[in-house]
């Protein structure tokens, strides 16, 4: 059983709120877990409601997480958390290297940008193009998530 998880989330307002309905079977899946989201700071207002995340980690990589001694300090506050598990919706290699930095046992993700050799569950990358919620959707089915509703949420 998942204990910690840590979603890296995308860096867009859009993208972002295409990514709750990968967030609540998440979340359904795993109620007892703690679930923290990894985000840009230009996203925060679309999850900090979010009922189904405990946490959110501003990752601002142009002031606090700038350059490599950012990017360090950020590696040391993820350490700190003791995260099981990260689910990387975002494409980055960056970000999958800063979760495998981390100390992350299990890093979930796409193979994207070279990042295959970082991630410890690789999802298959679709044939063919897909809406950002089923793309993101596809990593929770392979994380063995039940899908029940595909439908984004905004919560005030």
């Amino acid at each position: 059983m998942i204990k910690r998880i840590l979603i890296v989330n995308v860096n867009w307002v859009g993208d972002v709120l295409f990514s709750t309905p990968f967030i609540r079977a998440l979340r359904a899946a795993n109620p007892d877990a703690h679930i923290a989201c990894l985000l840009h700071p230009r996203c925060r207002e679309m999850l900090e409601s979010n009922p189904r995340l405990n946490e959110i980690i501003i990752y601002d990589e142009d002031a606090a997480h700038k350059g490599l001694i950012g990017k360090w300090r950020l590696i040391k506050e993820l350490k700190k958390r003791r995260f099981d598990t990260a689910f990387l919706l975002h494409r980055s290699f960056t970000k999958a290297f800063i979760t495998y930095l981390s100390g992350i046992k299990e890093r979930v993700g796409y193979p994207t940008k070279n990042r295959g050799g970082v991630l410890t569950r690789i999802i298959e990358e679709p044939s063919e193009e897909l809406h950002k919620v089923e793309y993101f959707l596809n990593i929770a089915r392979a994380a063995g998530c039940d899908i029940g509703d595909s439908s984004y949420e905004f919560f005030v």
